[in-house]
């Protein structure tokens, strides 16, 4: 009875390996270079673990390092590592719950896990797997950028480049209200050396033109030796490279083989090898493969982030800044007008004593212009029939009825000034020729009427 329990149980551990010898082969030839492994779905897998958490299942990291298969539990630190017929647990890790949607990679050799989400919270720590202490152990970097790549983030790998690109939404703590959550929601930019083990010194904004969608996992994201592949970059596919600062259009005909494979191969994988993308199907074991070249990218106007890094000191000193070129300027047109008071106080005093001109030999009407002739017009022919003139009226004699209301109010207060100015020395009089006062049913809305004493007389 043992014996065959033992048999079942090492058919149950490599019957999902003898299904992924093409992988496997592949992996094997290619040991030399960086290879990346991406599920068309986060949730997909090709090998069955015999327990992957406590509490349930997990997702799987798949990563190649010396020509050979590592596969890390989602949420946990358990590494496995399979060959053709065996699959087994290499590390002598307890604590699993707090690394959900960390972003795992291979560096010089070595397996790498930074960020993630667990037991309610957000790290941003760097971890490193030692295959001879079978353990994790953590990289101090000069700040913590809290990140998890299920929680609204997006990671853009150049490790050709010794970086890491990251796009996110500041995480809050959730155990506490803070200042944090009255901060703005944009999303920041950050980039981390890996070589000297920091940041930028500054975040950056991302760039208004790149939604925040694109950060989920609900749409295709690919990741390539170019940048990452994205699906549906407004009407195209597109390329986002952090490193230039560009977003690229992708070869259309190569985007919708992309587009057919991710319908056809819901289980897939997208395995990245230099300038090559397989499209692997765990089902049949097959690869299918688009050769990627330079010239399938085309730049567009588009950037991924504002160049310039976000501070608050960087908003304290452009205010300072724009408030002492405000005050240069108003103090410029400050002493402008003045010194023109002082040069010229004759011509000032001349324009201001100025008075008004009328022809009083001819009838009172002549002397207005046609403007203010055809606001008289309509009041004096109102008031004949005991009726005022309102607002509407007068705009569309005018010609403001379809101007802002504010050009209306100036345009009709200027006419009845100089109406009642004219009448004024036409007369000899300091009375209004036309009178204001408020409606009954709106005490903030005026109407018009010639005064009762001139009426007879403008007949």
């Amino acid at each position: 009875m043992k014996p065959i329990l033992t048999l079942c149980l090492f058919l149950c551990c490599a019957s999902p390996l003898i299904a992924q010898q093409n992988l496997l082969k592949l992996i094997a030839e290619k040991s030399n270079q960086e290879i990346t492994i991406k599920g068309n779905a986060p949730e997909n897998k090709f090998l069955s673990l015999p327990k992957e958490l406590e509490c349930g299942s997990a997702n799987h990291n798949y990563l190649v390092k010396d020509g050979k298969l590592f596969t890390l539990v989602d949420g946990s630190g358990k590494v496995y590592l399979s060959d053709s017929s065996n699959i087994n647990r290499i590390d002598n890790t307890c604590f699993e719950g707090y690394n959900f949607g960390a972003y795992t990679f291979v560096w010089k050799n070595k397996i790498y896990s930074l960020g993630g989400w667990g037991f309610w919270k957000t790290n941003g720590g760097l971890r490193y797997y030692d295959e001879k202490a079978k353990e994790w152990f953590i990289v101090r970097l000069n700040e913590e950028i809290e990140f998890s790549q299920i929680r609204n983030s997006l990671v853009c790998p150049d490790l050709q480049n010794n970086r890491i690109y990251l796009a996110y939404l500041e995480a809050n703590d959730v155990y506490a209200i803070t200042p944090k959550e009255k901060e703005d929601k944009r999303y920041r930019v950050q980039c981390l050396n890996l070589e000297t083990a920091s940041w930028w010194k500054e975040p950056k904004f991302l760039s208004s033109d790149i939604r925040s969608e694109y950060l989920t996992d609900h749409r295709q994201i690919i990741p390539t030796k170019y940048g990452l592949i994205m699906e549906g970059v407004g009407d195209f596919w597109g390329l986002f490279d952090f490193n230039s600062n560009t977003v690229f259009k992708f070869n259309a005909e190569k985007a919708a083989l992309l587009g057919a494979n991710e319908i056809k191969n819901k289980k897939g994988f997208y395995i990245s090898y230099d300038s090559t993308l397989y499209l692997y199907n765990p089902l049949t074991d097959s690869l299918g493969y688009i050769e990627l070249k330079s010239t399938d990218f085309t730049p567009t106007d588009l950037h991924l982030y504002n160049d310039e890094p976000f501070s608050i000191s960087n908003w304290v000193n452009k205010l300072k800044y724009y408030f002492i070129l405000s005050a240069i300027f108003i103090l410029i047109i400050f002493f402008m007008r003045k010194r023109k008071s002082i040069d010229f106080p004759e011509a000032q005093t001349h324009e201001k004593n100025k008075t008004l001109e009328v022809d009083k030999t001819s009838p009172f009407l002549s002397a207005l212009n046609e403007q203010e002739r055809s606001v008289l017009e309509i009041i004096l022919n109102n008031s004949s029939t005991g009726n005022y003139t309102t607002i509407d009226q007068i705009n569309h004699a005018l010609g403001a009825k379809n101007k802002d209301a504010t050009i209306q109010n100036k345009l009709r207060s200027d006419c009845l000034q100089m109406i009642n100015k004219k009448f004024g020395v036409y007369a000899s009089t300091n009375d209004a020729l036309v009178e204001r006062e408020r409606t009954e049913f709106d005490k903030r809305v005026y109407q018009y009427q010639i005064n009762k004493r001139y009426l007879k007389k403008l007949k």
